[in-house]
């Protein structure tokens, strides 16, 4: 008896048993009805915005701890990899880019350019990112086989 089992946009045949039938570079690619290249893309941009959001979770962790240098850190890299996919995102989600791009910027000043920091502030904002980039997470996670 043979399974079929999709990963990826590949299709693998497994016996009942679970063992391969087929070497992997005999896998067949399955037409997922999006270009390769805008597969591929998507993929790239979900990578990134994972990461992205790895470091919103870990800049909300430490304000929660009351380590501010962390969350400063943990902004700073988040914004290395947003400046990385903005103008993919702002084509792909404007609406979501303008409403995150304000958010960063509010998240900015509460950081990095207020002395003592607004946690308050970079809370607020950082939740309110965090919430954005899971609409654009789920959203690549949904077109993306």
């Amino acid at each position: 008896m043979l399974q079929v089992c999709r990963r990826g946009g590949r299709v693998a045949l497994l016996t009942a048993l679970g063992i391969a039938l087929v070497p992997a570079v005999a896998l067949a690619q399955v037409d997922t009805g999006a270009a390769p290249g805008d597969t591929t893309a998507r993929q790239e941009i979900h990578g990134q915005v994972d990461l992205m959001l790895v470091h919103l979770n870990d800049a909300l962790f430490a304000l929660s701890g009351g380590d501010v240098r962390i969350a400063r850190s943990q902004f700073k890299q988040f914004f290395d990899k947003w400046d990385d996919v903005e103008d993919e995102l702002q084509v792909r989600y404007p609406e979501q880019h303008d409403a995150l791009d304000l958010e960063i910027e509010r998240a900015e000043i509460a950081l990095l350019h207020r002395m003592p920091e607004d946690t308050d502030m970079a809370r607020m904002a950082l939740r309110n990112l965090r919430t954005g980039v899971l609409e654009i997470v789920h959203d690549l996670e949904a077109h993306t086989d």
